[in-house]
């Protein structure tokens, strides 16, 4: 018969066993990334908030543990879902709203802009030049760079903030002014608007 939860949390707050832990992650761990999924509908940030749950186990090792650890886990994935959900329309909207005033403030300064992105583009070092180019102008996604690159997706993300605000001092050393926003946005504009190849 195997052991109990109760029991492996009970080995886990008092003598901090990490078979114990290991042993909770591989019964628990599966439905609570189901309910993640289900919920974000991203394998990635379901990914994210599974590893927080089980991290708030490790975490509350002193406090006393639940009773009921399958509904206790389901309840903390459902609630960082919608708190990850919450979150993540909040920063969108925060975004967009940035955005059009930052479109509004460097408008002086958009047809400028495209001549220097490529230059810009070159003056990174090797590292934030492949995910930048791979993600706007091929269109790939942070998790498709992640894998190629055989790094974390939150790496490939932090690079490319890392460009973006490297290529925004460049530009202003050109007398270009450019937020993170308009310049992604100026990318993008530049992969829609690149020529057919010839039939």
């Amino acid at each position: 018969m195997g052991k109990s939860d109760e029991y492996l949390l009970e080995r886990w707050h008092n003598q901090m066993d990490p078979q114990a832990f290991r042993e909770i992650v591989q019964r628990h761990g599966s439905a609570v990334y189901a309910v993640c999924c289900r919920m974000l509908r991203n394998h990635a940030d379901a990914a994210d908030v599974t590893q927080e749950c089980f991290l708030e186990v490790l975490r509350n090792r002193a406090d006393s543990p639940p009773r009921k650890l399958g509904a206790w886990l389901h309840g903390m994935a459902a609630n960082r879902s919608l708190m990850h959900l919450r979150a993540g329309k909040r920063r969108r909207t925060r975004e967009a709203a940035y955005a059009e005033q930052q479109v509004m403030q460097t408008a002086s300064d958009e047809s400028e802009l495209p001549g220097f992105l490529d230059e810009a583009i070159e003056d990174l070092p090797e590292e934030l030049r492949e995910p930048i180019v791979a993600h706007f102008l091929y269109g790939r996604s942070h998790a498709s760079i992640a894998r190629e690159l055989g790094i974390p997706r939150r790496t490939v993300s932090n690079r490319i903030q890392r460009g973006l605000a490297q290529m925004g001092a460049f530009l202003r050393s050109r007398g270009v002014t450019a937020s993170a926003t308009v310049l992604a946005a100026a990318l993008a504009a530049a992969k829609a608007n690149a020529p057919r190849k010839p039939p």
